[in-house]
């Protein structure tokens, strides 16, 4: 593969030097995710062991920031960040490509990305929620539900808007905390009772 052409019009070109090596599938990464250790090939094919996406849905230790799931998905709050209603949704299960997800995963994951975005914008002070996937440290196919609040707004303002790039990156570092705190908490208590509610009324 020829890495010295970009694929992409200016001004997206690829500075000399720095175009990755063609990967071999048995090459692996090491790296972390939310303060634990991860390992899985670059190709990101199922390493589900040691994942920390299907150690959270399958998880004991977690049940104090775990919301909702279903069979197909499940959703709860990140961990060691102090901001609440910072969720990860993801399928149950080990899936690296979106395209690989079943109709059931796209269909759950769409109906839980609803309700969080119905609950969290109704929160005082959050005015937008991001919805990002990466899968770059953690290849398990997985979206960070971010709440971006009136105040993170004011601190990233610029002449043609928010930088939500920069209030990701900024806050998710500076709100990083060991532990649960009792807001975030809270909020997990009201996440799980609008998603208590909806499963009521469809009975």
């Amino acid at each position: 593969m020829d890495f010295s052409t970009p694929r992409w019009p200016v001004p997206f070109r690829l500075l000399s030097g720095t175009a990755g090596k063609e990967v071999r599938k048995d090459d692996v990464i090491l790296s972390s995710y939310c303060g634990k250790s991860v390992q899985f090939n670059h190709s990101g094919e199922s390493m589900s062991q040691g994942c920390p996406v299907c150690a959270e849905m399958g998880s004991s230790k977690n049940q104090d920031r775990w919301i909702a799931g279903d069979s197909d998905c499940g959703l709860y709050q990140m961990g060691n960040i102090a901001l609440p209603g910072y969720l990860v949704l993801a399928p149950r299960r080990h899936v690296v490509r979106w395209t690989d997800l079943e109709r059931s995963e796209w269909e759950s994951l769409e109906r839980f990305r609803g309700v969080v975005e119905e609950v969290l914008l109704g929160t005082e002070m959050i005015r937008k929620v991001y919805f990002l996937s990466f899968g770059e440290v953690c290849p398990h196919l997985h979206i960070h539900c971010f709440p971006r609040t009136i105040w993170m707004a004011d601190d990233h303002s610029e002449a043609g808007g928010v930088d939500g790039a920069a209030v990701f990156v900024h806050y998710r570092k500076a709100l990083a905390c060991s532990g649960t705190p009792e807001e975030v908490l809270a909020m997990v208590r009201r996440l799980r009772n609008a998603f208590s509610e909806r499963r009521s009324s469809q009975k």
